[in-house]
């Protein structure tokens, strides 16, 4: 049986690791948290939250392809 697997990843211990959490942190620091008055405001900066995630996941990360010859 021949089962591949593809996932988005990030290597441990590399530079496009360091440049996700510093996209990711001046992303949060950008959300304005000074006036959530109501639940429609905490679902704005939830799903702003969200959308950062995404953002500097799909920027830094890589596609890889796991097998049964991967390491992984």
């Amino acid at each position: 049986m021949n089962i591949n697997i593809t996932i988005w990843s990030i290597k441990k211990d590399n530079d496009d690791k360091k440049k996700f959490i510093k996209s990711l942190m001046n992303s949060i620091k950008q959300l304005d948290i000074t006036d959530i008055m109501s639940k429609e405001d905490l679902q704005t900066i939830v799903l702003q939250l969200a959308t950062a995630f995404e953002n500097a996941w799909s920027q830094h990360s890589k596609l890889k392809h796991i097998t049964k010859h991967s390491k992984e």
